[in-house]
C-alpha cells in the first residue's frame, strides 16, 4: 500500500473513531445519548454520511430525529476540505415540509478551521459538544409554533 492510501485509511480510521465513539454516540454526554435520554429515537450517526458534490465537496456527518410522521430535526456537522485545510459547519435544521418549503435554520454556528488532520479532529469533537448542547431544540420548535406539543412523540 502507497503512502497516500495509508493516510486515507488513517483518516476513515479516525473519522470511525469520531462517528462510533465517545463524541457522537457513546458517550453519556454525546448528542445521541441525550436525545435517546429525551425518549427521542435519532438515527445512529454513522448510519447516514453523504458525500456533497459541486462547489463544496465534503462529507456531512449527522444524525435527525422524527418528530413527527412527518417531519424531521436534523443535527449536521458538515467537513468541507478547501485545499488548505478543513471548515467544519455545524447547523440544526427543522423541515418545513409539507406546510412551506426546505428547512428552517435552528442553529448555526460560526465555521471552525483546521490545517492538520489532529486539529480536525479536535475542531469535529467540538463541534459534536456543541451539537450536543442542542437537545433542547424540540422545545423551542413548539414554542415558535413550528410543532404542537400534542404532535411531539
Amino acid at each position: 500500500m502507497d503512502a497516500t492510501s495509508r493516510q486515507v485509511i488513517q483518516f476513515l480510521e479516525a473519522l470511525s473513531a469520531f462517528v462510533w465513539g465517545e463524541d457522537l454516540y457513546r458517550g453519556q454526554d454525546s448528542l445521541w445519548m441525550r436525545l435517546v435520554r429525551r425518549g427521542l429515537s435519532p438515527t445512529r450517526p454513522g448510519s447516514s454520511l453523504t458525500v456533497t458534490a459541486g462547489p463544496r465537496t465534503g462529507l456531512v456527518i449527522g444524525t435527525s430525529v422524527k418528530v413527527t410522521s412527518e417531519k424531521e430535526l436534523d443535527f449536521t456537522i458538515s467537513l468541507l476540505p478547501d485545499g488548505e485545510g478543513w471548515t467544519i459547519e455545524t447547523d440544526v435544521f427543522f423541515d418545513l415540509w409539507p406546510e412551506g418549503d426546505g428547512q428552517r435554520s435552528m442553529r448555526d454556528f460560526p465555521a471552525r478551521r483546521a490545517r492538520t488532520m489532529g486539529e480536525c479532529l479536535a475542531q469535529l469533537r467540538a463541534a459534536a459538544t456543541d451539537l450536543a448542547e442542542c437537545d433542547k431544540v424540540l422545545d423551542e420548535i413548539v414554542a415558535l409554533g413550528l410543532l404542537h406539543s400534542s404532535d411531539r412523540p
